[in-house]
């Protein structure tokens, strides 16, 4: 299963990773235990990603998730 982004939503990451000085690296998504359902979403800039995450790249970002998110 893919992930899709809107232009909006690619120039928007792009502007926050900016801001964040993160320029050249991946918004990192990950499902993490908590929350009212029992999980939350967790959101990071990194500059790396780990060989086993899943990425998407996009016009601006470059986008990775966990291989246990992935799922």
């Amino acid at each position: 299963m893919p992930i899709t982004m809107t232009k909006f939503a690619d120039e928007k990451i792009y502007d926050l990773m900016k801001r964040s000085e993160s320029e050249e690296g991946f918004l990192r998504i990950a499902l993490r235990s908590g929350g009212c359902s029992g999980f939350s979403y967790s959101f990071d800039f990194i500059s790396e990603a780990e060989m086993n995450d899943k990425v998407f790249e996009f016009e601006s970002t470059k986008i990775c998730v966990d291989k246990k998110s992935y799922l």
